[in-house]
C-alpha cells in the first residue's frame, strides 16, 4: 500500500512538474503607484463561521515577537526534502531600492528589518462572497510578527469586481484601486486579496494562491474550499492556513528569491524541496490532499527561519 502511495505521488508529481499547473505564485510585479482610496470591512471567518474582522487604517488585533519562528506544530526540521543539510546562508546580493511595487521579495527587507519601518499591517482586500477563516489570518499575522520583530496589525477593504478569472497584471490592479492604507517610511503594508474564481492560464483552475509583486498576494477561496478531501483527512481549513503562510513567506523572500542559499527546489523555483516546510511547492497545488498525505505543513522550517534572520540583520 505504502509503495502505491508513493508512485501515485510521483505520477501526480511528474504531471505538475511538466506544466499542468502553472508557477504563478511568484508573478513578478511591474513599476507603479502604490496608494489607492477606499476602505469598508474584509470578511474574516471564526471557526467556519461567517464574522468581520476590524476595518481600517490600523484596525484589528496587534502583536509581534522575536526574529526567531516556530511556535505550535513547527516542524523545526532543517534538512532538505532529500535529507540533506542546506548550506550556509549568503547575504543577499545588492541590488536595486527597496519597492513594495517591484518584484516579489522586493519589499522583503521592508518587512524584515527592524527600521525604518516599525509596524506592519496585512490589509485583507475581500470580493464579494470570499471569506478567509479567522485562524488563517491570525496564524499569518502571528508568524510574520515573529519573524520580522515588530507588531502586525489588520486592516480591511473590499475588492469591487465581479471577475472570476485572474491574470497577475488583474490582481495587481486590483490591489491599488482598492487599498485604503499607504506604505509610510514607518509602516509597511502587505495586501492580502481574498478572490473568487480562479488564475488565468492553463492549470489556473489547481492554483491556491500567488504572489503577484512585493506587497500582494492573492487567495482563491473557491479552489482552496475544493482542494480539501475528507477521505484522505486533510480538510479546506488547515489548506487555507497553510496556503496564506507560504504566499506571505514569498513576499518575505522564501525561497532563494532574495538569498542565494542553493537550497530552493531546481525544479520549482522559489520553493523549497523539504515536505516538512509551509514553502514547499505543492502547497501551492489543488492536489496538495494527494500530494501530501496527512495534511500540508503550515509552518516555516529552521532553514527557513534562518533565511528570515539573514535578511532581517541585511
Amino acid at each position: 500500500m505504502a509503495g502505491g502511495v508513493t508512485a501515485r505521488r510521483r505520477f501526480i508529481a511528474a504531471l505538475l512538474a511538466a506544466g499542468l499547473v502553472a508557477a504563478a505564485c511568484t508573478s513578478g510585479g511591474d513599476d507603479g503607484e502604490v496608494s489607492a482610496s477606499g476602505d469598508a470591512e474584509a470578511t474574516v471567518t471564526d471557526d467556519g463561521q461567517d464574522g468581520k474582522a476590524a476595518a481600517g487604517d490600523e484596525g484589528g488585533s496587534s502583536g509581534g515577537g522575536g526574529s526567531s519562528g516556530g511556535g505550535d506544530g513547527g516542524s523545526g526540521d532543517s534538512t532538505s526534502g532529500d535529507g540533506s543539510v542546506p548550506p550556509p546562508t549568503s547575504p543577499p546580493p545588492s541590488g536595486p531600492s527597496i519597492d513594495p511595487a517591484g518584484s516579489t521579495g522586493s519589499y522583503a527587507p521592508a518587512y524584515l528589518r527592524s527600521a525604518p519601518a516599525t509596524s506592519i499591517v496585512i490589509e485583507v482586500l475581500t470580493q464579494d462572497g470570499a471569506t478567509l477563516r479567522s485562524d488563517s489570518l491570525e496564524h499569518a499575522r502571528s508568524r510574520l510578527g515573529q519573524a520580522a520583530g515588530k507588531p502586525v496589525d489588520t486592516s480591511g477593504g473590499t475588492v469591487a469586481s465581479s471577475d472570476r478569472e485572474w491574470t497577475a497584471d488583474e490582481i495587481r490592479a486590483a490591489s491599488d484601486a482598492s487599498s485604503g492604507v499607504a506604505h509610510t517610511r514607518e509602516r509597511a503594508v502587505l495586501r492580502l486579496l481574498l478572490l473568487r474564481g480562479r488564475a488565468a492560464g492553463e492549470g489556473g483552475e489547481r492554483v491556491l494562491g500567488m504572489a503577484v509583486r512585493g506587497d500582494t498576494i492573492a487567495i482563491f477561496v473557491d479552489q482552496v474550499e475544493g482542494a480539501g478531501n475528507p477521505l484522505l483527512g486533510v480538510g479546506a481549513a488547515r489548506i487555507e492556513k497553510a496556503v496564506t503562510l507560504h504566499e506571505v513567506g514569498h513576499l518575505l523572500g522564501l525561497v532563494d528569491i532574495v538569498l542565494n542559499t542553493g537550497r530552493e527546489d531546481p525544479e520549482h523555483p522559489g520553493h523549497s524541496r523539504n515536505e516538512d516546510s509551509v514553502m514547499y511547492w505543492a502547497i501551492e497545488s489543488s492536489l496538495v490532499a494527494e500530494l501530501l498525505g496527512g495534511g500540508p505543513p503550515v509552518e516555516f522550517d529552521d532553514a527557513d527561519r534562518r533565511d528570515l534572520a539573514t535578511i532581517a540583520a541585511s
